[in-house]
């Protein structure tokens, strides 16, 4: 581990694998502190602090926000109860809601 300093700390590898740096006031870098990293689901800030996954456009973190996170075979879902996970594109025929759905 990494010893705190008075000041908290200035980047997230400080922090170890499970926490990350955040600046509880963006305007004030000394209020800077680890703080634990969220699961899916919770709440999160634009700067990260998921634990997996990125931090989504409702401030949850979310496997995927993006269809670029998901690689080739997968796409990122958004919507319904596949939202914002990576799903595995559908083959010609199959119903799908985006271009990127599609494996061809």
């Amino acid at each position: 581990g990494v010893p705190a300093t008075p000041s908290g700390c200035a980047y997230d590898w400080q922090c170890g694998v499970d926490a990350f740096c955040l600046a509880s006031l963006p305007t004030a870098p000394q209020s800077r502190r680890c703080a634990p990293r969220r699961r899916l689901g919770e709440r999160c800030t634009r700067g990260g602090g998921c634990s997996s996954g990125h931090c989504g456009p409702r401030y949850v973190c979310v496997a995927c926000s993006e269809h670029g996170h998901c690689g080739s075979l997968q796409y990122c879902a958004t919507t319904g109860e596949e939202a914002w996970r990576c799903v595995d594109k559908g083959p010609p025929g199959s119903r799908c809601d985006h271009d990127d759905a599609c494996a061809s």
